[in-house]
């Protein structure tokens, strides 16, 4: 009988602050087919000398939830110029155009065009977001950029040589195609270890010991 591994494996990189360090963990997880115990998760951890990393997946997307029916709504801007949305509303920085750019990449008159914009949405927090459009050896290639956050997917449709570009805006629940990972710091967790061991020799030593000390007792009062 063919078993289906219902898994999901979640490859989760982590970096450190300072950059001195990054890893791949890649816990996995599935659905109970029954339904009974619901999310199965099967945690992956980072060991080192005086610590352990620990995470696993709490939570799943579902994937018959995430079909996308939005469009992207065009505004035409220039630099300076807003745009508002649902949740708050979004300032274009700046029309960047870069020509310098790997001829095996981009053909000899290839080009890039970035265009930063700044989000403030309606609970205060400030995004920085930066669409793409590049044209490569003949072909149009739109590089969008997201927030899950705001469920929100801006991509840059169209740029000139005056700054005038065509900004598509779209709002979408499919953007939220996220996994809940909880991660735990164990600060040595081998000493632990070390202690219950050790815990545990000294019991079986103590009872070594009760057991002989009780034989020499029992010999004693025979004589």
């Amino acid at each position: 009988m063919d078993i289906k591994d219902e898994r999901t494996y979640f490859n989760i990189h982590f970096k450190r602050k300072d950059g001195k360090e990054n890893f791949v963990l890649s816990p996995n997880s599935f659905v109970n087919p029954n339904g009974q115990e619901g999310l199965m998760s099967n945690p992956d951890a980072r060991h080192y000398w005086d610590h352990d990393v620990f995470t696993y997946i709490t939570s799943l997307p579902n994937p018959d939830k995430l079909k996308d029916t939005a469009n992207f709504q065009p505004h035409a801007l220039t630099p300076g110029d807003s745009v508002f949305y649902s949740g708050g509303f979004m300032i274009l920085q700046d029309v960047i155009k870069k020509d310098s750019l790997p001829e095996d990449l981009f053909g000899k008159n290839g080009s890039l065009y970035e265009t930063p914009l700044k989000i403030y949405s309606k609970n205060g927090t400030t995004y920085t977001l930066t669409p793409r459009l590049a044209n490569a050896k003949g072909e149009t290639l739109m590089i969008p950029d997201t927030i899950t956050a705001e469920n929100l997917v801006i991509r840059l449709q169209k740029a000139g040589a005056d700054k005038r570009i065509e900004l598509g805006v779209k709002e979408s629940s499919a953007v939220m195609k996220y996994v809940t990972l909880k991660a735990y710091k164990f600060p040595f967790i081998r000493l632990l270890w070390l202690g219950v061991i050790i815990t545990a020799i000294g019991i079986f030593m103590s009872m070594v010991n009760r057991i002989r000390l009780n034989r020499r007792k029992s010999g004693l009062s025979k004589i």
